[in-house]
């Protein structure tokens, strides 16, 4: 059995600026890792759209 995804791409009209903080010193380590996880993806994926664009 072979399994194949398929990756869905938004494309917005405009960019779109999306921000993330954790306010509170005792933030969780998870909230703390998603916010981290989440800036390194959005990172990853400027250099792509740059480029496309």
């Amino acid at each position: 059995m072979t399994i194949i995804a398929k990756k869905n791409v938004l494309r917005a009209p405009q960019p779109l600026q999306i921000g993330l903080v954790t306010k509170d010193q005792d933030t969780s380590p998870a909230a703390a890792l998603f916010i981290q996880t989440a800036l390194t993806w959005t990172q990853s994926q400027a250099v792509p759209l740059a480029a496309a664009n």
